[in-house]
C-alpha cells in the first residue's frame, strides 16, 4: 500500500470525508483530494493528517502490514497503558 492507499483505509475506517479531515486537520479538503488521487505531502502535511486522525506516520508511509488500530494499541502499550 502507498500513501494514498493508507490515507483512503484509514478515512474509511475513521468514517471522515476528505472535508471533514481538512476541517480537523487543517489540510484542505482540495489538497486531501490530491494526496487520494496520488500527490505525496510534505512531511509536516502527514504529521497534521496523521495527528488528527490519531495515528502515527509510519502508519500513512510505511509498514503497509500494520493497520491503525495495531498503532494505536502500540502507542497506548508504549505510554503504559492496556490496550484491548
Amino acid at each position: 500500500m502507498n500513501f494514498s492507499a493508507h490515507l483512503a483505509k484509514t478515512l474509511e475506517l475513521s468514517g471522515l470525508t476528505p472535508h471533514a479531515l481538512g476541517k480537523k486537520s487543517g489540510v484542505s479538503h482540495t489538497s486531501i483530494a490530491r494526496y487520494l488521487a496520488g500527490d505525496q505531502p510534505k512531511q509536516r502535511t502527514i504529521a497534521d493528517l496523521a495527528a488528527a486522525l490519531n495515528i502515527s506516520t509510519a502508519w500513512l508511509t510505511e509498514n503497509e502490514h500494520l493497520t491503525p488500530r495495531d498503532y494505536l494499541t502500540q502507542a497506548v502499550q508504549a505510554a503504559g497503558g492496556v490496550a484491548e
